[in-house]
């Protein structure tokens, strides 16, 4: 815009200086200045990812397998808008992805494969209930039956729904061949009757945007003890290339994972007692903590807070609330002796 008051400045000078000797009016040489170099700025659309997660009802998340002795892809992270991984037994983790109908539309019996679909633990309870979300799992440890009941969590169980799951053997023939769809949860949800509006609201912004401050961060790693996970950053999407046991983390669709936005917390877990000797975890994931927030190639430390159990997390810097570029959020939490490097 500077260039262009700039020549048109330069006209009206040069006008000035020959209007003695022309008959010309200077409206006249004014009109002349070509329309393409006084137009307006074109202003940038809102990305769609944000109406699409700032719109609609209630999400709905579903317990994903990620077991090491799984050695299939999974199915429907592509379409999720965001994905808690945690620590659970033996060293392994699994994920919980949240998705909303929005993301489907009418898609969603084609393209809404999900899975596999695994068990219940108590503490993935908590991020549910903070996302206001309808729970989808089948099976359950005891203290996440218990819980499930007690705090009255909205849950489609395929222990006991057959309707909103199907089999398929196609990577695997034993109980990590479970899967549902969007399309299918969708029905259960309403066959439950359960309440599809929602008062949660998330701090994405419109456009992406890259963070001014914060330390570069080409490269993430998370050495989960049976699950390496790494991320690095794509200057060419902007996106982080998520990589699983060494390899790009590739869905049965044939679409890899590329995350936006990367939230590291520390929360420590500890073995459980609940009597069946599983080597279940607890996890202290109320009060505050440290973490990160991770896009556009810039790292920015963090502070997490958790009233309770079921309140919605706040992520902070110096006391003010962030804002997540609009894509794929990964929130990975660690215990804070787990090694975690940002580089």
């Amino acid at each position: 815009m500077k260039k262009i008051l700039a020549l048109i400045m330069a006209v009206l000078m040069i006008t000035a200086l020959f209007a003695g000797c022309t008959a010309e009016p200077v409206e006249e040489v004014i009109e002349e200045i070509p329309e393409e170099i006084i137009e307006e700025e074109p202003v940038v659309p809102a990305d769609p990812f944000y109406d699409k997660v700032t719109e609609g009802g209630r999400s709905i998340a579903v317990m994903i397998d990620n077991d090491a002795d799984y050695k299939g892809p999974q199915a429907g992270l592509e379409n999720a808008f965001m994905i808690y991984e945690v620590y659970v037994e033996g060293g392994n983790t699994r994920m919980m992805a949240l998705f909303k109908d929005t993301f489907f539309g009418e898609d969603a019996p084609a393209n809404g494969k999900i899975g596999p679909v695994r068990s219940s633990r108590h503490y993935f309870l908590d991020f549910a209930l903070e996302n206001d979300a309808i729970y989808a799992h089948c099976g359950w440890s005891p203290r996440a039956q218990s819980e499930i009941s007690s705090r009255g969590v909205n849950n489609i169980n395929g222990l006991y729904e057959s309707a909103p799951f199907f089999r398929d053997s196609t990577y695997n023939n034993t109980w990590h061949n479970l899967y549902t769809d969007f399309a299918r949860l969708d029905k259960a949800a309403d066959s439950h009757g359960y309440r599809r509006d929602t008062s949660v609201t998330y701090n994405y912004l419109k456009n992406y945007t890259v963070p001014e401050e914060g330390n570069p961060a080409t490269k993430v790693s998370i050495p989960y003890s049976q699950c390496n996970i790494s991320y690095t950053f794509n200057e060419e999407t902007g996106l982080y290339d998520r990589v699983r046991r060494g390899s790009a983390h590739t869905m049965q669709s044939g679409k890899s994972i590329s995350v936006m936005n990367i939230i590291v917390l520390e929360m420590q877990n500890v073995n459980l007692n609940d009597g069946e000797g599983k080597g279940r975890q607890d996890l202290y994931d109320t009060g505050k903590g440290a973490g990160k927030y991770i896009t556009g190639g810039k790292a920015i430390d963090i502070t997490w807070e958790k009233t309770d159990r079921s309140a919605k997390a706040k992520y902070t810097v110096n006391g003010e609330e962030i804002e997540l570029n609009p894509g794929l959020t990964f929130v990975q939490i660690v215990p804070s002796t787990l090694g975690v490097t940002v580089e």
